[in-house]
């Protein structure tokens, strides 16, 4: 991977944000390299506002792709590829006990953390300056909404 380099879904294409409010949505992703799923390849996980969505496949994008429940969530990129030739899966939500995340409309931003318990857990700040707790094991990557 050369600097500067896009870095890619599977399917070549870039990794980009569809902006679909334009009034205060773009800007707003807060990506962290992270190796989230423990295979030792770093992925991404992007906290993305309700109107700042990734694609999920060709034509579904998260966390947009929800309408009228869509709200800022936690996003996941799983490194398909190689640290030294990253390629990204598309996009899937973190799910907290098996249901979506909604973290208001703005902004979210997480921050993977081990608190000695030998686990890394994840903490996520909102706009409102509330800072929430998800111990890893009530985590899981979400399938394609319906």
């Amino acid at each position: 991977m050369e600097r500067g380099e896009l870095l890619t879904l599977k399917d070549g294409t870039p990794i980009t944000a569809n902006v679909d409010e334009a009034a205060g949505q773009t800007g707003r992703a807060k990506l962290v390299a992270h190796d989230w799923d423990q295979d030792g390849k770093i992925d991404l996980l992007i906290g993305a506002s309700r109107g700042l969505s990734f694609p999920a496949s060709k034509s579904t994008y998260l966390p947009s792709g929800y309408l009228l429940t869509r709200q800022a969530s936690i996003l996941f990129l799983r490194n398909i590829g190689s640290n030294a030739e990253p390629v990204f899966d598309y996009v899937r939500q973190l799910d907290f006990q098996g249901k979506r995340i909604g973290l208001g409309i703005h902004s979210c931003s997480p921050a993977p953390v081990d608190f000695g318990r030998g686990v890394v857990d994840l903490l996520v700040g909102t706009e409102n300056g509330t800072i929430h707790y998800y111990p890893r094991e009530t985590l899981s990557v979400s399938t394609l909404p319906d």
